[in-house]
This record gives structure tokens, sequence and C-alpha cells, in this order.
């Protein structure tokens, strides 16, 4: 495999990581299980102030030719400051309204070329989502999970074209007036960059924050 292949493979975990880090981290989810015991059900429907996000994301892509393997890992540990923009909350649907933020932190770059360690770079974050609307569907499994059943995670290929990943599970959970959505996931790809096969596999942690008006 030639090292322009190599830089080019490892190029697409970075873009893909950095398409991640710029969406509505929301998207990221899929928790089963039940939560912390006690308490009623967490009363979820009425109006919400965007309050922030914390997420770590793990990308790894896995590529092979000419018996030479590649492997590049994103790690992404970021925050989000500013944030702006407000939920409002019915029986069955999760309505965003102009939210944006801006994204801080560390990008964590390691290349490995048959299984050994050939490149190690890290590289600040400071993007800024522009505000935006959207609508997701959910329903009710337990006093503090939902599901969201309109499929809305989404995995940029090399083409730009996106997979969605189906129905996607969160864990809710309160504190005073604020309402935190967590998600955990692990999600997977195949691609192909320039004819070369390979596979992209995420591991997302990320929880959204919101305060009750």
């Amino acid at each position: 495999m030639k090292l322009t292949k190599l830089k080019i493979a490892f190029g697409i975990v970075a873009l893909v990581a950095g398409l991640a880090a710029c969406q509505k981290e929301v998207d990221f989810q899929d928790l089963n299980g039940s939560g912390p015991g006690g308490g009623g059900t967490i009363d979820l429907i009425g109006n919400w102030n965007f309050v922030g996000l914390t997420a770590k994301l793990k990308a790894t892509i896995i590529a092979s030719q000419a018996g030479q393997e590649l492997k590049a890992v994103v790690l992404n540990d970021y925050a989000t400051t500013t944030a702006t923009g407000t939920l409002t909350v019915t029986a069955d649907q999760f309505k965003f309204i102009q939210l944006g933020h801006t994204v801080t932190g560390t990008l964590y770059y390691q290349t490995f070329l048959n299984g050994l360690l050939i490149d190690n770079q890290t590289e600040p974050i400071n993007e800024v989502t522009d505000p935006s609307d959207d609508i997701l569907d959910y329903v009710r499994n337990s006093n503090d999970s939902i599901t969201f059943t309109n499929g809305f995670t989404t995995l940029p290929d090399p083409s730009g074209t996106p997979a969605p990943t189906g129905p996607i599970g969160a864990k809710l959970s309160m504190s005073s007036d604020t309402l935190s959505v967590k998600i955990k996931t692990t999600l997977s790809q195949d691609a192909s960059q320039g004819g070369v096969p390979a596979q992209v596999n995420f591991d997302i942690e990320s929880t959204m924050r919101f305060k009750r008006q």
C-alpha cells in the first residue's frame, strides 16, 4: 500500500470524525437497560433551554491492500460552549429550535501500519455549529429511557452518502431543573476509498443537557 493511500485512508477518519463532531450530538444514541433506581417517571413534556453537552468519540478505520493493513484511530474528547436554542417536548416528539454551539476540545490521531504505530498527533478543536431546527419522534420505554423512532444517526462514507442507522435509544436523568439525555452507541459501516475496501467503526458517548424554562 503506497504512503499516499495510507494518508488518504487516514484522512477519511479525520473527515468523518470532524463531521460527527459538528452534528447535533443528540443524534448519537443507542443506550439500553434501566437507569438509576428510585424516583418516578421523568416529566419530559414542556419547554427547555439548551445548556450544552460533553462527548467522547472514537473512530477507527481498517483498510488492507497488497498484504498490508492500515489502522487509523481518531479520539475526540470535547465539550460545547456558547450553547443556544431550545427544546420543546410533546408526548411523542422532541422539537429542537435553533440549536447551536461551539465545540472545543482535542483530536488525537494515531496511525498503525501492520500493527506498528507510525504516526501520533494531536489537534485542537474549535468549531462553530450554526443554529438549526430538527424534529425527532420518540416512544417512552420506561421512567428514564426513550427510543427515537425516525432513525437520524448517519455515518457519512467517502462518497458523501449518509447511511441511516435506524431507531436509537437514550437514557434520561434529572438534577434539580436540568434534564440530561445520555447517549452511548457503537456504529459500523463498510467504506471504500479509491477502490480499497475499509471498515469504519465508531464508539460514541455523549450527554446533552437542557434546563426547564
